[in-house]
């Protein structure tokens, strides 16, 4: 007779994940594996992820990862010394940020207009993109330092069906003997980078991923965009500050138109009864000509702070018909 068991416990257990050696990092998602990364279980956690590592940040991943590397467990004798040196773990994020950077950095320039660099367009984003014959692109990157060396394994779901389950980069011995340094460190780091970038690729926010033409900082555009920017791409921080300087510009314009205007009124000016006081006068053709253009007629406050400058104006051009 088959035992029924628990019917009600049955029923509360987790979605048909893949089972094995990887299954508590992966759980099955329409798109095949996903994985949970810690501290960036929102709506996007992939572009989430690569934001914090490109802007120099701690992830938490390279701690959360050890326990489970093969390597550190079946070598502790030769790398528990390494990594329990101080600046170990410091030393990996730091790669991992820079090879992320690097990728990054590639995968942005691939939609740009080498000859108008203010001309931006995600959707042509490729990775074959390289900036010289001699540099690598991100398939070469990826290829080369990640894909020859990433083991995959077919498991078995909660329901019997069969799958491959991906698994996290190993810190790899030396090239040429058994043994353990800070190379191998750094290709660790470099091979998080690769492969979390390489998630991130293969999920639906590749092309939110931006940077600032100003400032060099890279952000996340809540919708990707579909249309070519032909006016550079500006981080929230700088369209602010490039506001503020376009008005100050602007500012600084009209007043000298206001201070040419002032210089000929200055010129024009012949005592009268129906005229007694020049800085009136002027202030009065000032604002009848910039009537359109100033909120508030502007006060005798305004002709005092630049009368300095309408004098030298004035002299400019008597200079210059001299």
């Amino acid at each position: 007779m088959r035992a029924t068991g628990d019917v009600k416990g049955r029923k509360s257990r987790p979605k048909d994940e893949l089972l094995g050696r990887y299954a508590r990092h992966s759980k099955t998602g329409r798109r095949g594996q996903t994985f949970t990364l810690p501290g960036h279980e929102g709506t996007r956690p992939q572009l989430d992820f690569v934001l914090c590592v490109l802007a120099g940040s701690d992830p938490g991943i390279v701690e959360f990862l050890l326990p489970f590397n093969l390597q550190v467990r079946t070598y502790p004798d030769t790398l528990g010394p390494l990594l329990s040196e101080p600046d170990s773990i410091p030393f990996i994020q730091a790669q991992m940020i820079a090879m992320m950077r690097l990728l990054a950095d590639l995968w942005i320039d691939s939609g740009k207009d080498m000859a108008n660099p203010g001309n931006d367009a995600p959707a042509n984003r490729d990775v074959l993109f390289a900036r010289s014959e001699e540099s690598g692109s991100i398939h070469d990157y990826l290829v080369r330092r990640l894909f020859d060396h990433h083991p995959r394994f077919m498991q078995v779901t909660l329901k019997g069906k069969l799958g491959v389950s991906d698994s996290y980069p190993e810190i790899e011995p030396h090239p040429l003997g058994h043994f353990y340094d800070r190379s191998c460190l750094e290709g660790w780091g470099e091979r998080l980078a690769l492969y979390f970038f390489a998630r991130f690729l293969d999920s639906p926010y590749s092309l939110h991923l931006s940077r600032c033409d100003d400032c060099g900082a890279f952000f996340a555009y809540e919708r990707a965009r579909q249309i070519e920017v032909k006016n550079g791409v500006h981080c929230d921080g700088c369209k602010l500050s490039d506001s503020v300087r376009r008005t100050k510009v602007r500012r600084n314009d009209l007043t000298s138109r206001m201070i040419e205007v002032a210089a000929t009124a200055f010129v024009e000016w012949k005592k009268s009864n129906s005229t007694p006081d020049q800085i009136a006068w002027i202030l009065e053709q000032v604002n009848e000509q910039f009537r359109t253009e100033l909120g508030k007629p502007k006060t005798k406050r305004w002709t005092t702070e630049h009368w300095d400058e309408i004098l030298e104006t004035v002299e400019r051009r008597k200079n210059a018909k001299g």
